[in-house]
């Protein structure tokens, strides 16, 4: 099918000769083309538009300056300003760099002082407020109030934070208050094969759940009235606090709580 020649002792399906016909059928024809930028003739097995790198950087302006390469309009870049040339009336920025750093909001962003040490710095990407990280934990450590100090999270024993400050203010295990505190419903509430409450007194047969954000989506508020009503079947009484209230006012949180 290739040299024309007639297949001798061959099936019918069978287009090609021998292997030499079938792998030159497979590459593509050669063709004389004429380069875009120099205008040299040159053979290629593609239909490229120019004869080596070297011309087709040049058409495409990759070397910088008024002389490089031919049709070249002269722009100003939309991320750091500087004038460049490209063929291509469209092109926006002078480098993929400037292009990401401006789809990434940081177009130029001037020297601001930062919020604890107040040295200037050049923030990465509009918000930054600190130069560093340890501004940034010094100042939340500075904002915090004073029911919470800055409790490590083994001093905590994994506890979160607002839920150790309540159990503090609470009295802790000498007022008879469980962190923690596994119950089991025994397949009584579906799904649930053991519940962990927040803070528990045994004695009182009192609960305290410290809820966060995430307790105000309709899926978790359906889980959260079961698992109230089982408690309230087995002779306990929930009291729930949101984690803004005992972050701002532990103590006057507890003192609530105590009264009950």
């Amino acid at each position: 099918m290739y040299c024309g020649q007639e297949i001798i002792d061959g099936r019918d399906s069978f287009r090609f000769c021998d292997q030499a016909c079938w792998t030159a059928s497979r590459q593509p024809a050669l063709s004389n083309l004429t380069c875009r930028q120099c205008g040299a003739t040159f053979t290629a097995k593609l239909d490229r538009k120019f004869c080596s790198r070297h011309c087709s950087a040049t058409w495409a302006g990759l070397t910088y300056g008024p002389t490089a390469g031919t049709n070249r309009v002269s722009k100003r870049c939309a991320g750091c300003g500087t004038t460049f040339y490209r063929p291509d009336k469209k092109v926006k920025y002078c480098s993929r760099a400037c292009a990401n750093r401006v789809t990434q909001g940081v177009k130029a962003l001037p020297h601001q002082p930062c919020e604890t040490c107040g040295l200037f710095f050049k923030p990465r990407r509009r918000g930054h407020r600190f130069c560093t990280k340890g501004c940034a934990y010094a100042a939340r450590v500075r904002t915090r109030p004073p029911s919470q100090p800055a409790w490590s999270n083994q001093e905590r024993g994994g506890l979160p934070r607002d839920q150790y400050a309540l159990w503090l203010a609470l009295g802790g295990r000498d007022a008879g208050w469980e962190p923690e505190y596994w119950i089991s419903p025994m397949g009584a509430v579906p799904g649930v094969i053991r519940m962990t409450l927040d803070l528990a007194h045994p004695g009182k047969r009192l609960v305290v759940e410290v809820d966060g954000p995430e307790h105000a989506s309709p899926s978790r508020r359906v889980r959260d009235e079961a698992r109230d009503a089982w408690l309230h079947g087995e002779g306990w009484t929930v009291l729930r606090v949101s984690n803004r209230e005992v972050r701002t006012a532990a103590d006057a949180v507890a003192a609530k709580i105590n009264t009950n």
